[in-house]
């Protein structure tokens, strides 16, 4: 990336007394359906925020489960959460009631099988205060069911500033300093207004984010590992191989071809969205081979796509995801074999 400002990383003093004067109500969407196993944890760990002044919107999304019951439980004890139930209408739909709802001059979306670290709210926003940030882009920990978990950083970096066209030219990538993913980012609630998760859509998140990324020049990355991920199978935003998979490679694309626009004149950008793209081909690839129902055209499409000297130098891809679109490219039954075995993911 060029022209980017990398800032020293300086000592926040998350007790002042003056944060809440500062930053003002924070609203957190947490979108609710059929979680009843975990809610608790959720909310509990937004409620235990070190920073106090939020709303907390718990939309039930025609849980039939006790998920409800809970959510309504929460608002009785704690006047800060206000529970909207409705019929089942999905993620995307649930996300946008929570925009329209939200008061706050931020908002955090938490799903309601995850959670976050108590110190996140207030450390963010301290960041945001230090850096006149409207984004502040944080990283996660994926947490799995039987105990195991794997970090997403692979070193700490100090407090990173991008405009919106150096952050869209690696939004691509999974687990970079800036993704597609909703969950990991404070956003300054006026950036907001106007977007509109799609319905009926799975990847909403790779359909919008890029959007909202797209409205402000003041992003921040930092990369502390404040968010929670909880792999399991069953969760409000898992699905397996079907037609609609392929929203996955039709929103990656949508995303591709709009930061290409902002990018055209950089090379070296160019080159990396198109590697990045092909990580999320690849992804959708992948469903396919664990269902055992590969789409031969759309296979062979992405390994004439894939160029693996442009791979191998993209410094955004870990080298484990580098073989394998390599050995993707090359030879689909050998991929098949090692990935069938090797994955961590079985859901």
């Amino acid at each position: 990336m060029q022209n980017r400002a990398i800032i020293d990383q300086t000592r926040l003093d998350l007790t002042r007394p003056d944060q809440t004067a500062l930053h003002g109500l924070i609203s957190v969407i947490i979108p609710v359906y059929n979680t009843e196993k975990y809610l608790a944890k959720c909310v509990d760990s937004v409620t235990a925020q070190t920073y106090n002044n939020l709303e907390i919107l718990l939309i039930d999304d025609g849980s039939a489960d006790s998920s409800g019951k809970i959510c309504d439980d929460y608002a009785r004890k704690d006047s800060r959460v206000r529970v909207i139930h409705q019929t089942n209408k999905g993620l995307a739909e649930v996300r946008n009631v929570g925009i329209r709802e939200a008061k706050g001059e931020w908002v955090l979306f938490v799903d309601s099988d995850d959670w976050i670290a108590p110190e996140t709210i207030e450390a963010c926003l301290g960041y945001a205060r230090e850096y006149d940030a409207e984004i502040v882009c944080f990283r996660f920990v994926l947490e799995y069911e039987d105990g195991a978990k794997r970090h997403t950083v692979r070193k700490h970096y100090p407090p990173l500033l991008m405009n919106s066209r150096e952050a869209l030219s690696i939004v691509l990538f999974p687990q970079s300093m800036v993704d597609v993913i909703s969950c990991n980012k404070l956003i300054k609630s006026g950036l907001l207004r106007g977007i509109e998760y799609p319905i009926g859509r799975i990847s909403e998140d790779i359909y919008t984010t890029y959007k909202i990324l797209a409205k402000t020049d003041r992003i921040l990355c930092v990369s502390g590992e404040y968010y929670h991920y909880l792999r399991r199978t069953g969760s409000i935003g898992h699905y397996s191989f079907s037609p609609r998979t392929y929203d996955i490679t039709d929103a990656a694309q949508k995303c591709y071809d709009f930061a290409l626009s902002l990018n055209k004149g950089d090379k070296s950008a160019v080159r990396n969205l198109s590697a990045g793209l092909w990580c999320w081909k690849l992804h959708v690839a992948n469903y396919m081979i664990k269902a055992g129902t590969p789409d031969m055209g759309y296979i062979s499409q992405i390994q004439g796509e894939i160029r693996p000297l442009a791979v191998i130098i993209c410094r955004h891809i870990r080298f484990i995801t580098k073989a394998q679109l390599i050995v993707f490219k090359f030879s689909l039954k050998l991929y098949s074999l090692i990935y069938l075995k090797f994955r961590r993911d079985k859901s």
